[in-house]
């Protein structure tokens, strides 16, 4: 019988763990997003319209060397769906 030679198996790549350095500008990313986020609510809360705003954690990025944060909201164009309604129906903002 042939005896066969075990051999070291290298592990697959795992997923890229982020340095501290990475984990702090991750961090500091999403402080960032939330300020931005809190700023636009109070915008347009001061017109006098609620809106909806919320941050989004995307993937982390290669290039950037971190997962950004982003904020999204349910402005249309940069104004609350309400304006819009009132541009479509012909009322007056």
């Amino acid at each position: 019988m042939e005896q066969i030679e075990a051999h070291a198996v290298a592990p697959l790549a795992s997923a890229h763990e982020p340095s501290p350095t990475e984990i702090e500008e991750s961090r500091s990313s999403r402080i960032k997003a939330e300020a931005q986020r809190d700023a636009i609510r109070e915008y347009w809360r001061h017109l006098g319209y609620e809106i909806e705003c919320w941050l989004v954690h995307d993937k982390f990025s290669t290039s950037l060397r971190l997962a950004p944060w982003h904020v999204r909201s349910n402005l249309i164009n940069g104004l609350p769906r309400e304006i819009i309604d009132r541009i479509k129906s012909g009322r007056k903002a």
